[in-house]
């Protein structure tokens, strides 16, 4: 099986992917984790090219796998290659109170960090969450017109968790 899950900041792709890579058996590929250059606190980017050569080879050999992340630019390939779509299409608040519970869970030390946040960091994912609301998704929908066929638009946990059913049943 292959997936690939969009959605803006705090829409739950990640948390998506590991239950069903745990339900499924399958490897993830965060593209964030590729995007960037720097793990330490995502502060180098890929070229334009780069990031579009990186994704594109990412699953080549692959025969299972989940990809994650909402480059829209670059990931016509994998598009083409999932058999399943999904856009995590959470609604603007849920996404924002879970930015800033995540910040908190980080600062607290509940939840172990990719990288180290800051007040800072945390007010730029909120703007990326709000412009993904204003601009990307309609620019989202717009690029799932042509793979309807294998595509899921979830809104909800209720969704979700009809969408897992679903992929059981397959």
């Amino acid at each position: 099986m292959k997936i690939h899950i969009i959605g803006g900041t705090g829409s739950g792709k990640t948390t998506l992917s590991r239950a069903l890579a745990n339900k499924f058996d399958l490897k993830i590929y965060e593209l964030d984790d590729y995007y960037w250059k720097s793990e330490d606190n995502y502060t180098k980017k890929l070229t334009y090219d780069e990031m579009c050569n990186t994704f594109s080879n990412l699953v080549k050999d692959e025969e299972n796998f989940i990809t994650e992340g909402c480059y829209y630019e670059c990931i016509d390939e994998l598009l083409e290659k999932a058999d399943v779509i999904v856009f995590l299409n959470t609604p603007f608040k849920v996404r924002r109170k879970r930015i800033y519970m995540r910040f908190i869970k980080t600062k607290l030390r509940i939840i172990k960090p990719k990288r180290r946040p800051s007040f800072k960091s945390v007010f730029k994912l909120y703007k990326s969450a709000k412009k993904f609301n204003n601009e990307y998704v309609k620019i989202v929908k717009q690029m799932l017109e042509k793979h309807k066929h294998k595509s899921y638009i979830i809104s909800s946990k209720k969704e979700e968790n009809n969408f897992i059913n679903t992929l059981e049943k397959r």
